[in-house]
Order: structure tokens, then C-alpha cells, then sequence
């Protein structure tokens, strides 16, 4: 295909754009129907902040298995897409009038028809598709056929590229230098309000666009998720934070105390890192994420340490232009890690008076093995709020 005339990552347009249509040559699919923010922005080369936001007016690439591929999008967004994408043929809707999905699939639908796909093997991105549109769509296009591309989609975008791998680091050291930083200007009399709001402050300083997540729970409170509170910050603080450049997100979490902590609670702290850096020796290339998992619960028992049941993610997630995305590392799931995979481990332990110690890591699968992506700086010692 010909390519636009800019992009976020106009300098591996051409390698992205071969690798997706190589994809969907082996995939079996005559087209893909992305409708999911992250995977529009992988296949169009355009961020659309707002997406996320707005799931009734989705931003869809239509990539066919021969032939150039479509965006759709709302009538008021074409020039967006239009300007940045790589993608040329850029298509409007409107919903004037009508609830959602309204005219989106009519759009959608004339767009298969005129590219020859009306009675073909349609893979459809179910995960970001509601029950009306899917049931309109097929009544639409009565003779065509539609499939699951949720995973081979998830695989596509797992794999990152160098300029991917350079953003997602950027936004990583950004959350690193940002939660140091807070830590250092934190006074023993701050509320945990105040802490968020420091964070946030030093990681935008440090240039992401945007904050998807800060959370703050200290004393009691950091036995559980809860919502960051006017409190005063006591004991263990727990931090976690979450941000995004060009549509990329990096996510980590720190611990920091306030006042001198005692013996016992620095070897909780110690102990999490250990555990850390057992999980990132067993992150090899070509190992399942199960057996990561199970070497996660083999070092904690050989530490004694007791684990937090994650049921959604495991020990851990993979992230990219999802804040988690596919895979995960959970007990069950078998897919191997690859070169360029990127993930968060989180292995939440329960600390000495019952508060949840949580220090998470983003981590690169390389040829010759993983290496810690949020190092940059020492977090040998607890930090603490004096």
C-alpha cells in the first residue's frame, strides 16, 4: 500500500505496515475489522486521545486481505486521521438522529460491500463490539461470515518495534523520575490527596500527555484498594501510577515511609524486591507465562512471603497501547514471551501488619533475555518521608 504523508511513527511505517499485512495473509481472514482504540492506533498509525472515551463513536479500520485499507470515523474527526494516518482512503460517518450504534454500521457495511467483502471471512474485533452493532452488522451483510480476531490482533501488537520500545521507556523513565521526585518534596504532615497530586504534577513535568491512573493508599488504608483519601500519610505509603505517551502507556508502583521504619519492615520491603528479581530472572524468551507464574509462587514460598490472589492479572500483565493487554502472567495462560513483548509485574505481597506491599516493574523481553525497563535510579532502600 502507499503510505500518508505523517505519522506518530512515520519512521516505521513501512516495517509496520509489512508486518500487518503479512499477518493478515496467514491469518486466513479475507479482512480485519479493528473497532478498539489500541488496536485503530496500531493499524492506522494515528492516536486518537478522545477514543477511549467516546466507546458509542468508534475510530475503525477495515484492512483487507487484499486490496487498501479504510478508516471510518465520526464526521467531525476526519482530519485527524486524515493529516497523521498512513492509511489515505479516511471515510466519515454520521449518527444524526438515532441511538447508537446508529450510523456507523450502515457506514461499516457499505465499506465491506464496495471492497468486495460482503460475502466473506470477517475477522471482527469482539472485545470492543456491543451486542446492537454486532447484531446489526450481521443483518447488514447477511452473506458474510464473522470471527474472532480478538487474539490475533492482542499478538500482533505484543511484539514491540524499536520506536515503540523507545516511547514506552521515555514514558517509563518519566513515572520513575516523577514518583522520586514527590518522594523527595513529601512531608510526614501531607495527606495522601497531596501526595497524588505531587505525582501527578512530577510525571507530567516529565513529558507524558496524559495520566490515566494515580493511586495513593497509606497506614490501614494500604491494606486494601481503596479510593486516596484527605487522610494523613502514616507507616508504609503505597503508590501506583499509570501514564501515556503517543498513546503509549508505562505503569509501575513504589512504596516509600514515613517517619524511621522498624527492622521487620524493612525486610518486607527487601523481600519485595527479591521476589522481583527472581520473577525477572525466570522471564526468558520462549517460556511460558504460566511458568513465570509458577516461578513467582516458587520464590515467594522459598522467601516466606504470602502472595495476594490476582485472578485478572496473575503476577503480572503485558501493557503497550493498552494499560493491560494480552498476555497475561497467570497460571493458566501458555503463551510463550517474546523478543519485544513488554511487561508490568505486580506480585502484591501482604506486609507485617497486613498492608499490601506492591512494587511494580515494566520489564523488555530481549533476544538474550529480559532486562528492568524502571532502574534508572536506586530503589535498593525504602524511601523515606522525613
Amino acid at each position: 500500500m502507499t503510505t500518508g504523508t505523517k505519522s506518530l511513527i512515520a519512521a516505521e511505517a513501512e516495517e509496520r505496515i509489512a508486518k500487518i499485512e503479512s499477518a493478515i495473509a496467514a491469518s486466513g481472514y479475507d479482512a480485519v475489522v479493528a473497532l478498539g482504540y489500541a488496536s485503530f492506533q496500531y493499524l492506522s498509525g494515528y492516536w486518537f486521545p478522545y477514543g477511549r472515551s467516546f466507546p458509542y463513536r468508534p475510530s475503525i479500520v477495515v484492512w483487507p486481505a487484499a486490496g487498501e485499507p479504510v478508516i471510518l470515523v465520526g464526521r467531525d474527526q476526519v482530519k485527524g486521521p486524515a493529516r497523521d494516518s498512513w492509511i489515505q482512503d479516511v471515510r466519515a460517518y454520521a449518527q444524526l438522529g438515532r441511538r447508537p450504534p446508529g450510523g456507523v454500521v450502515e457506514a461499516l457495511a457499505e465499506t465491506l460491500e464496495q471492497s468486495g467483502l460482503g460475502r466473506s471471512r470477517i475477522g471482527i474485533e469482539y472485545s470492543a463490539t456491543t451486542v446492537s452493532f454486532f447484531k446489526e452488522l450481521e443483518a447488514a451483510l447477511p452473506g458474510a461470515e464473522f470471527s474472532d480476531c480478538d487474539e490475533f490482533l492482542d499478538l500482533l501488537r505484543a511484539t514491540k518495534s524499536p520506536a515503540e520500545l523507545d516511547t514506552m521507556q521515555r514514558c517509563a523513565t518519566a513515572i520513575e523520575h516523577g514518583l522520586m521526585a514527590a518522594f523527595e518534596r513529601a512531608r510526614p504532615e501531607w495527606t495522601e490527596k497531596q501526595m497524588h497530586d505531587a505525582i501527578c504534577a512530577e510525571i507530567l513535568a516529565r513529558g507524558p500527555s496524559n495520566i490515566l491512573l494515580v493511586t495513593v493508599q497509606s497506614g490501614a488504608a494500604a491494606s486494601g484498594f481503596y479510593p486516596t483519601s484527605g487522610n494523613p500519610l502514616s507507616a508504609f505509603v503505597r503508590t501506583d501510577a499509570t501514564a501515556i505517551l503517543d498513546g503509549y502507556f508505562a505503569d509501575m508502583a513504589r512504596m516509600a515511609f514515613v517517619g524511621e521504619p522498624t527492622e521487620a519492615q524493612r525486610q518486607t520491603y527487601l523481600h519485595q524486591l527479591e521476589l522481583n528479581r527472581r520473577i525477572v530472572a525466570s522471564m526468558q524468551p520462549g517460556t511460558p507465562a504460566c511458568d513465570v507464574y509458577a516461578a513467582c509462587v516458587s520464590a515467594a514460598a522459598d522467601l516466606g512471603i504470602e502472595l495476594l490472589d490476582q485472578p485478572s492479572i496473575g503476577l503480572g500483565h503485558s501493557i503497550g497501547l493498552n494499560s493491560q493487554d494480552f498476555p497475561a502472567l497467570k497460571p493458566a495462560e501458555e503463551t510463550p514471551l517474546a523478543p519485544g513483548m513488554v511487561f508490568a509485574i505486580e506480585p502484591d505481597t501482604i506486609g507485617p501488619a497486613g498492608e499490601l506491599v506492591h512494587i511494580e516493574e515494566m520489564v523488555v523481553i530481549n533476544a538474550d533475555g529480559p532486562a528492568v525497563m524502571t532502574d534508572s535510579l536506586d530503589w535498593s532502600s525504602i524511601p523515606i518521608i522525613r
